[in-house]
């Protein structure tokens, strides 16, 4: 019987994580990947799904140091109070143009971490593309679903997003976009 961590890597590979969260390279396999807390254990951090990714073991490793040295240091850490709206790659994180700004659907993009408040919002004839999916994928229970997620773009900053797919039972998601941006 593997591990909770290892079923944890695998579940993350599975959902399509398939890129380190730190340096953005290709990762081999999961059981080549360490487990990566977006907000880190130490910082008041949960192990969930919502909060966790996979990176390369060198960069994870990196990572931890450097916040290890800073504490060394003397830098102030904050209360695990006040670190819930803040997150290590916000400083990342690109100036927002308006949301109301169209969003080419052609952006290439990886979803980092999982994918989070994921409701449906339309199933069965209610899709309106319903008989296209049935033609290009094949019949299924069909839905189309949003959530939110944080999604490295191809210039290769990070944002949060609005993410709107359609998904079947055994067949999986598809034409996954991005409907909007929702940093400010």
């Amino acid at each position: 019987m593997p591990s909770s961590t290892a079923r944890r890597r695998v579940m993350l590979w599975r959902k399509g994580i398939r890129r380190c969260s730190r340096c953005g390279q290709p990762l081999d396999a999961p059981d080549q990947a360490t487990l990566e807390h977006i907000v880190p254990k130490s910082a008041g951090g949960r192990t969930t799904r919502s909060n966790l990714s996979l990176s390369h073991p060198e960069c994870n490793r990196r990572a931890g140091q450097a916040l290890w040295f800073a504490l060394r240091r003397g830098a102030a850490v904050p209360e695990k109070r006040t670190l819930a709206a803040t997150f290590w790659y916000e400083s990342l994180l690109a100036p927002s143009p308006s949301s109301r700004v169209p969003i080419p659907r052609d952006v290439k993009f990886q979803i980092i971490g999982a994918i989070e408040s994921a409701v449906a919002i339309a199933e069965g004839s209610a899709i309106r593309e319903r008989e296209s999916l049935v033609r290009s994928f094949g019949k299924g229970s069909w839905l189309k679903r949003k959530g939110r997620a944080i999604v490295r773009l191809s210039d290769g900053s990070l944002r949060r997003a609005e993410l709107h797919w359609y998904e079947a039972h055994g067949i999986g998601r598809r034409q996954l976009r991005i409907k909007r941006y929702l940093d400010l």
